[in-house]
């Protein structure tokens, strides 16, 4: 069933390579109580508080979604732009990020933006993705520091991305 796509990934625990868990894996170098577990497909965070910040990261999609959705429309933004927008709003804040992901955003952007900043933040972000992604089979269930410190330099990178393709659109807006 159609359905069946959704419920699959809504039910999906909080990836370890995301957002919303930079805060769990890097507080594991420093002795926290945190783990990787592998179920639906990914290595997810187990720590208290990962449930909460899961909701978080989706309540923030949600409404960075809605609010550059209504922001672009009453603008009317370039349609290139507020796609990109739209889009790094659900990549960026979704609490599961697999590498394929910031791919389908790259030619989205390219178009977009082409040379500009945006994209060599993008660009260095996937550059961060490759080199945490070298030794994953080795680092990830371990949390080892050097997977953990360049994916964390990785979403610094993708949330300075995303205030730049969102912010530049939410401006100015008279609400």
């Amino acid at each position: 069933h159609f359905s069946s796509a959704i419920t699959y990934q809504t039910d999906r625990a909080l990836q370890v390579e995301t957002i919303a868990a930079t805060p769990f894996v890097v507080s594991n170098m420093v002795g926290a109580e945190v783990h990787s577990e592998f179920t639906n497909g990914s290595w997810n965070v187990v720590a208290t508080g990962a449930d909460l910040a899961r909701a978080v990261s989706l309540a923030a999609m949600v409404c960075l979604y809605l609010v550059v959705l209504l922001a672009g429309w009453l603008r009317r933004v370039d349609w290139l732009r507020w796609a990109t927008a739209l889009l790094a709003a659900i990549v960026v804040l979704y609490p599961v990020l697999s590498p394929q992901f910031l791919l389908w955003l790259l030619p989205l952007s390219a178009a977009a933006y082409g040379l500009g900043r945006e994209n060599l933040v993008l660009l260095a972000a996937l550059v961060l993705t490759e080199l945490a992604l070298r030794h994953y089979d080795d680092a990830i269930g371990d949390l080892h520091a050097d997977f953990v410190w360049r994916i964390a330099g990785r979403n610094l990178l993708l949330l300075v991305y995303l205030f730049l393709v969102c912010a530049p659109i939410i401006r100015g807006v008279d609400w």
